[in-house]
């Protein structure tokens, strides 16, 4: 398909602020937001231009209506949270967050802000960042959708900022220079953290980019020759080694010693289940006549890189960490202790999104040393910050579109929309394990990759051609005839 130069430019310029993200510490910055809503709010609205002026066309986004409703019912709930109420009216909803407001007020100064969240400029300030990743999401569903080379450009654009990523964090740790993001290290020293602050939010990031690179790797299976003389065989080889899948294993490799050296005990943990989880479900649900093949290469990944690779770079050390895990010991256990009353108080309402550091400050207990702005539990602090009805809201938005990605898998023909939705479900596993103990949905570059994967699945409508019905009869050689019935041809 031909682009118009204007339509290009849109595109590189997603890539390009997609290549961004993860360098100024994750975008975990007041500027570094202020970057991904300037850069997002710039290609869309570039985008909407060119459309109204015919340059680029609208796609078909039919089966996209309930996650897109989905999306604006969750901004609507966070602009409901930031919305200025009546002081009576807020203590009907929440006595609470009234309370908070009466507690700041004074005589003389000026009338609180009364609304449900508890510090609302800081939840209109988690709103904006909201609407920049819903932007994002458009912007990639709208240049993307059913354009198969885009799809594979943004898998791989993925992919070379997570290998960037490994390839600086790994030189950082093993040369001891231990640098982040044009700054030297304060925290987690000896151990991979690439630009990002936390060790555990690089393994997050490794986790979402490395899925992006097995789906494309799953993308470009293709059927063995059905020749099996040693010429044939070895054409096979040397074609396989100098194409494009040697190269991207290579950099799968990379980044797997990375994971290994943040010593991110959930962090690899949560990749490797969910590689092995998604890939026997893809090799089941997908690939019934390259099955041998699709189960190698996920095999290859487990074997060669955990137990070769990367053993020599400390995979034991990983494990010991695993292995000498006290819970009881840690801060953010005693965090969760003291949390079941500020769900009580706030579970209709929350408290606000973004606004969890001020909401535990009601209910730290003394036996608390530690200092923490993050739960160190996504869901809890989601729970928190949005309540009942903002929870159900995000699992409903989640869940759609891992339903959406499995039947994409299950019902399209070509490989590519099958390799981009195994990326996005392999991504949705992997974060929803780490985020049990981490709050990698509060790095800005972590929740916005792991947004581009559910838009690039979403962008892989399950309408539209489907894969033929397998015959269980295995395809038989004569005579320069072609099999009664052909596996799925790649494209």
């Amino acid at each position: 398909m031909k682009y118009s130069a204007p339509d290009r430019m849109l595109f590189g310029g997603l890539l390009l602020l997609l290549l961004w993200l993860p360098l100024p510490w994750g975008s975990h910055r007041p500027w570094a937001e202020g970057v991904l809503a300037a850069g997002t709010g710039l290609l869309l609205g570039g985008w909407f231009l060119l459309a109204a002026l015919g340059r680029v066309h609208w796609p078909r986004l039919q089966g996209l209506w309930l996650p897109l409703t989905l999306w604006l019912a969750w901004l609507a709930w966070l602009a409901l949270q930031v919305l200025p109420l009546d002081p009576a009216l807020l203590q009907a909803w929440s006595p609470q967050a009234a309370a908070v407001h009466a507690a700041e007020h004074s005589p003389g100064a000026v009338e609180p802000w009364f609304a449900l969240s508890i510090a609302p400029g800081v939840s209109m300030d988690a709103l904006l960042l909201s609407v920049s990743y819903f932007g994002l999401y458009l912007l990639v569903v709208l240049l993307c959708a059913d354009q198969p080379e885009r799809q594979r450009q943004l898998l791989l654009t993925l992919v070379l900022a997570g290998f960037a990523q490994a390839l600086y964090g790994g030189l950082m740790t093993l040369s001891g220079l231990e640098y982040g993001f044009f700054a030297e290290k304060t925290f987690y020293r000896d151990v991979a953290t690439g630009t990002f602050v936390n060790r555990n939010h690089l393994a997050g990031y490794l986790g979402l980019t490395m899925a992006a690179g097995i789906g494309l790797l799953l993308s470009q299976l293709e059927p063995a020759p059905q020749r099996r003389d040693w010429k044939t065989r070895l054409l096979a080889l040397i074609d396989t080694a100098l194409s494009p899948k040697i190269r991207i294993r290579v950099v799968l490799a990379v980044m797997v010693i990375a994971l290994v050296l943040t010593r991110s005990r959930m962090g690899n943990t949560a990749f490797f289940i969910a590689l092995c989880v998604c890939g026997l479900g893809y090799v089941l649900l997908r690939e019934r006549w390259l099955a041998w093949r699709a189960a190698l290469l996920v095999l290859s990944l487990l074997v060669v890189d955990s137990f070769i690779v990367s053993r020599w770079f400390g995979l034991e050390q990983v494990v010991q960490r695993i292995e000498q895990t006290d819970v009881r010991g840690e801060g953010r256990a005693q965090l969760l202790v003291d949390i079941p009353p500020l769900l009580e108080r706030y579970h209709l309402t929350g408290t606000g999104i973004g606004t969890f550091e001020q909401a535990y400050a009601q209910v730290r207990s003394a036996a608390m040393r530690q200092y923490f702005d993050h739960a160190h539990n996504d869901y809890v602090e989601f729970a928190v910050e949005v309540g009942i009805p903002g929870l159900i809201l995000l699992a409903l938005l989640v869940g759609v579109h891992a339903l959406h990605a499995i039947m994409v898998i299950i019902r399209r023909k070509r490989r590519l929309p099958a390799g981009v939705a195994f990326a996005a479900l392999m991504a949705l596993l992997a974060q929803g394990i780490h985020a049990t103990v981490e709050f990698n949905l509060q790095i800005p570059a972590n929740a916005a990759t792991l947004i581009v994967l559910m838009a690039a699945s979403a962008s892989c409508s399950s309408q539209g051609s489907r894969r033929r019905k397998i015959s269980k009869v295995k395809p038989v050689e004569n005579q320069g005839l072609a099999p009664a019935c052909a596996p799925p041809q790649q494209g």
